[in-house]
């Protein structure tokens, strides 16, 4: 399977308090119709409207609807035979999460919540992009390094219209993934379409092994570090590599975060504390209603990198995680950002673990910078703006970060 249809969401670890879920509202309507759909509320039970939902209805919900609905298709559709009770009983709370109409909430299944959990340990099988929602039109948001969409050519920006020879037009994100994932060996074909018109693509796909952390050492004590994502294993796997760049006596780090789809919130968090004193805010949040400094949104590392030269690489391929490290460097530190505009993905999401080995991945709140600059859907204008060039094999971006680091 190809690494997370939507690029990946600012998670919060928060696998078992549901405290800070803005929508806390939304799971206790889904108790109710897990208890109605196994018949153990009375037909007559009510559920008054949450008092803090964005309605002011005083009306009250009948799930007597719910149950009515449920026996109808049980015992009159035509295709009653072809689908489960269970399949019926996940597609009613499937429904609940999409009447949201936020691409980033989702209610996984039992079996869609293991494959997102390999997907995020680093290590899956797929074709290796990952993609979002633009205009309502699936796109790719940045293909992994050695990938096979990489090695197909796939670039951030690309619309896939096709799966296969199956329009892409109003499927969630959830059930694109179903189409591209499959197993090594077996192959995709997408209908891409960019600036060069429209072609069709032909993907084997493999197993994947994300690297989430690279360096590369350059002249004049530059040191190249690309994090292609904020995965579980980053954290980890940045340690390393900062720690050799530490003990190496090289001052100057090109922080490259292009082609960066995010991942975990709390990860970014924490790599922000090699490169700034404890106790700095990284993001805020806005829960609708409040802005606010959250519990685990300043910095407790040793700033090992704080007094370094540092200049940050982004393009329109870099979201949400990597938006926020960008934006809190050059907002804390004054930090040069090179490169194309980025994504625009300034929405958090907690995964939330359910009954029955399900999970719910909810957004309860946006992320500003800590100038409280809200870039959802707008993303972060670089300070020097360059591409770039289809006609040249030359990196003029890496070439610009060098040119100014060298300039500090």
């Amino acid at each position: 399977m190809q690494l997370r249809i939507n690029f990946k969401d600012d998670f919060k670890k928060n696998k078992t308090s549901l405290i800070k879920i803005a929508g806390i509202g939304i799971l206790v309507i889904v108790f109710f119709a897990i208890g109605i759909a196994l018949g153990s509320y009375s037909s007559n039970s009510k559920l008054p409207l949450n008092a803090n939902s964005a309605s002011t209805s005083t009306t009250s919900i009948d799930f007597q609807l719910l149950t009515e609905v449920y026996e109808t298709i049980k015992q009159k559709s035509l295709f009653k035979n072809q689908i489960s009770e269970e399949d019926l009983f996940y597609g009613a709370l499937k429904g609940m999460v999409d009447s949201l109409n936020d691409p980033y909430s989702e209610f996984m299944t039992p079996d869609e919540n293991s494959d997102f959990q390999s997907e995020i340990s680093g290590k899956f099988e797929g074709i290796g992009i990952e993609m979002g929602l633009q205009d309502g039109v699936l796109t790719v948001i940045a293909p992994l390094k050695n990938t096979p969409a990489e090695k197909a050519g796939l670039k951030a920006g690309d619309k896939i219209l096709e799966v296969d020879g199956k329009s892409t037009n109003n499927l969630s994100l959830s059930e694109a993934q179903k189409l591209i994932r499959g197993l090594k060996g077996t192959k995709v074909i997408l209908t891409i379409e960019n600036e060069n018109g429209r072609n069709q693509v032909e993907i084997t796909r493999d197993v994947i092994k994300i690297t989430s952390v690279e360096s590369e050492y350059l002249d004049n004590n530059i040191v190249l570090l690309k994090i292609h994502n904020f995965y579980e294993p980053a954290v980890s796997e940045f340690r390393k590599e900062a720690l050799k760049i530490f003990f190496s006596g090289k001052n100057k780090i090109i922080l490259d975060l292009r082609d960066n789809p995010g991942g975990y919130f709390d990860s970014a968090i924490e790599i922000a504390g090699w490169f700034m004193p404890k106790g700095i805010v990284v993001a805020k949040e806005n829960d609708g209603t409040n802005t606010f400094v959250c519990e685990n949104c300043t910095t407790n590392g040793l700033g090992l990198f704080s007094n370094y030269k540092v200049v940050v690489l982004v393009n329109n391929g870099s979201a949400s995680a990597s938006e926020i490290l960008a934006g809190a460097l050059r907002d804390n530190r004054g930090i040069k950002i090179i490169g194309e505009k980025t994504f625009g993905k300034g929405t958090i999401q907690e995964l939330i673990s359910l009954g029955n080995s399900a999970s719910l991945k909810l957004t309860t709140a946006k992320w500003l910078t800590p100038n409280e600059t809200d870039i959802n859907q707008t993303g972060i204008v670089p300070d020097i703006e360059i591409q770039n060039s289809t006609s040249t094999d030359k990196d003029l971006q890496l070439e610009k970060a060098i040119e100014i680091i060298n300039s500090l």
